[in-house]
């Protein structure tokens, strides 16, 4: 099963078999989130530290991810998110 990422993972944690998430580094403060939704994967949260220009980028290199489901996902690097539906928020 291809990620479709050349960053280092970090982290993975499953709920099924169709709700994977993995978070990765280039080592260069910046990471990734991505899901496995049993078919493929796609990205769902981008970090940079320091902050990107883009607001919408979590301000964060994320080093972890972890929780007790999809819907209570939380991404830690030097900050800490919790993913709400879309978005993420620092808790």
């Amino acid at each position: 099963m291809e990620s479709g990422t050349t960053q280092r993972f970090t982290s993975i944690i499953g709920f099924s078999s169709h709700e994977i998430y993995i978070s990765a580094t280039n080592g260069n403060n910046e990471g990734l989130i991505m899901r496995y939704d049993g078919t493929s994967w796609k990205e769902i949260a981008h970090g940079y530290y320091p902050a990107a220009a883009d607001s919408t980028k979590l301000i964060s290199a994320l080093g972890s991810v972890g929780g007790e489901s999809g819907d209570s996902l939380y991404a830690v690097g030097p900050l800490i998110y919790k993913r709400q539906g879309s978005r993420w928020i620092r808790p």
